[in-house]
């Protein structure tokens, strides 16, 4: 049997399905596999109290909401544990899992938590 090579993954992971089963699929018979996911400061952090516009970026579609204390610390509490789950399924299969802002990605291209992870070298 075959390695078939490194296998990557770069998304927000902003979507429902079980992360184990996608991963169990793209670790199988790979000799690594990385799970890097990429959110912007408005994906962790929701806007403060008030009326909020989203705006689904792959459907155009909007939805108007208002947000209170209540609904923010839902989203925290929400997105962790989402995140949590592909970081225990990475693990579970051998991954490495790399969470990382965009905005500190970009503003100074600091590649170091990828680096550290052993995605990359310099």
């Amino acid at each position: 049997m075959a390695i078939s090579g490194i296998r990557a993954i770069l998304s927000d992971l902003l979507w429902l399905d079980d992360p184990l089963e996608l991963l169990t699929a793209l670790g199988d018979r790979a000799a690594a596999v990385y799970v890097i996911q990429v959110l912007a400061a408005d994906d962790m952090l929701p806007p403060q109290q008030g009326n909020a516009r989203l705006i689904d970026s792959e459907t155009d579609q909007s939805e108007e909401i208002f947000l209170d204390a209540t609904a923010r610390a839902r989203y925290r509490n929400n997105l962790q544990r989402h995140r949590e789950s592909w970081h225990q399924a990475a693990r579970q299969v051998g991954a490495v899992f790399v969470p990382l802002l965009a905005e500190e990605l970009c503003s100074g291209w600091d590649f170091s938590p990828l680096v550290e992870a052993g995605i990359l070298t310099v």
